[in-house]
């Protein structure tokens, strides 16, 4: 981000995926021999390959990709989790989205008992005695059949966040609507999402008079809740708003709290990380005294009932394995929320105070957990980061300008991704090509006195901007020139 005019920033965008379940266990895998993989290695590769599943949030984000910016700034702001979570027929879209989903479950089930039932057949085959080419044959059927499994739970995966997409576009284009109709009538200039489908706070300060989830609930004709009754009414003063930021990611990672924090879950990873190697431990010795109880050609009946009482002790350590990773990742997220519950309070009583102090009517979260950045251009004297590291005491506090709040600002506009689509054969912005983004972002915000340069894209959480102040195609035209 540029503070000022002089400052060159990076704008990264990098896109978070969610690990979801896949629960596919076979005993063919294991009959072909084990690979074993660390806890951590496994939560990455989840976290890298997994299907990302996009919440309802980002069906509205790609509905407004057209939207645009601000010239003497009304700014409003709401909590679209709130609205959606009060549609009227949500109960009837999850019934009919529930109903897929048991559709596209049986499908799988009726596959995976076939493929069971292959397994069962080659465990049996190989009581009357196999050659190693059988045995090879047979495995060779076996994994092919997993895989093809594996794939049909993706492709269930992929198709059911299409039939979700499907079950909620009406609500997610007349949410869009009706944005559009308030930010027209009531002359917004900007409209911006207070957190993201994550709970990650994009305002971590913002006057109650200028929340429109009220205003779009009656404009929707939803009924509202008991408090939303009593809210405050909207209404914010066009020469009355000046806008701070911060990064608040960088000043959690820096509060002495959160380091020590660190070092617990640290701890507790490593202990769930021996949790999951001694069950590795486990299945690997009873795998091998498997092997070794099979390579008898004429075991006793004792030995049979042995075997079979293995191979399904084999197969609950192969599920509980393959669950481990993520059910350890959700046992990581409860205790890191617990935990940073006091620091985040703390946090926020320091950020309500340094506005209030200043005069600042919105404080803006700079940067997303998914890494993009929501400021492009800013003033250095709105960045209220030092004087939080100040308050919360943080170790090596850099001198800052005075913080200055100033009421008669410009806002402009981009669409990051869009300018990088825009590009021919780049694929990806090296440091050349993002100092001279930086550098055509300032010119712009100079030239046109612009205060602030917001980026509008899919991960943002701007919903709306006025369209007189976009400069999507000015920018894109300075980087091919």
């Amino acid at each position: 981000m540029s503070r000022g005019n002089n400052t060159t920033g990076q704008v990264l965008m990098v896109k978070r995926a969610l690990p979801m379940s896949v629960n596919a266990v076979y005993f063919c895998v294991y009959l072909a021999g084990i690979l074993f993989e660390t806890l951590a290695e496994i939560i990455n590769r989840r976290k890298r390959h997994m299907f990302v599943l996009r919440s309802l949030n980002a069906l509205l984000f790609a509905a407004l990709f057209s939207s645009s910016a601000l010239a003497q700034v009304a700014i409003g702001y709401l909590d679209l989790n709130a609205i959606l979570s009060q549609y009227p027929d949500m109960n009837q879209a999850n019934a009919e989205l529930a109903s897929y989903e048991e559709k596209l479950g049986g499908d799988i089930r009726v596959f995976q008992d076939y493929l069971n039932s292959q397994i069962q057949a080659y465990v049996e085959k190989q009581k009357t005695g196999l050659s190693d080419f059988e045995k090879s044959k047979y495995e060779e059927v076996l994994e092919r059949l997993n895989t093809e499994y594996q794939e049909r739970i993706t492709l269930a995966q992929q198709d059911l966040v299409r039939k979700r997409g499907e079950l909620m576009s009406p609500v997610i284009f007349g949410i869009d609507k009706a944005l559009r109709e308030l930010a027209a009538s009531k002359n917004l200039d900007c409209v911006i999402q207070r957190e993201n489908e994550a709970r990650i706070p994009v305002l971590v300060f913002a006057p109650e008079n200028a929340n429109l989830t009220v205003e779009v609930l009656k404009h929707l004709g939803w009924r509202l809740t008991e408090e939303q009754k009593t809210a405050s009414p909207f209404n914010v003063d066009p020469g009355n708003t000046s806008i701070g930021f911060t990064n608040v990611e960088l000043v959690l990672a820096n509060m002495p709290a959160i380091k020590s924090m660190e070092v617990v879950l640290a701890a507790y990873q490593k202990k769930l990380t021996r949790d999951f190697e001694s069950k590795q431990a486990t299945q690997l010795a009873l795998v091998n005294d498997y092997n070794d109880k099979r390579e008898n050609e004429r075991p006793t009946d004792d030995e049979m009932k042995q075997m079979a009482r293995m191979e399904k002790e084999i197969l609950k350590l192969n599920n509980e394995i393959r669950q481990f990773p993520q059910f350890a990742d959700a046992l990581l997220q409860e205790r890191r929320i617990k935990l940073m519950e006091p620091e985040l309070n703390t946090l926020q009583s320091a950020i309500d105070k340094i506005a209030a102090d200043n005069g600042f009517s919105f404080i803006l979260n700079q940067t997303m957990s998914t890494g993009v950045t929501s400021i492009v251009h800013g003033p250095e004297n709105g960045d209220i980061t030092a004087e939080l590291y100040k308050a919360l005491n943080i170790p090596g506090a850099k001198s800052s300008l005075a913080l200055s709040s100033p009421k008669n600002i410009k806002v402009g506009y981009l669409n990051v991704e869009k300018v990088f689509a825009g590009l021919p054969g780049v694929k990806e912005a090296n440091a050349q090509l993002q100092e001279k983004f930086q550098k055509a972002i300032d010119t712009i915000a100079v030239e046109e006195e612009y205060t602030f340069m917001l980026n509008q894209t899919s991960a943002s959480n701007i919903l709306y901007m006025n369209p007189d102040h976009d400069e999507t195609q000015n920018v894109l035209g300075r980087l091919k020139n």
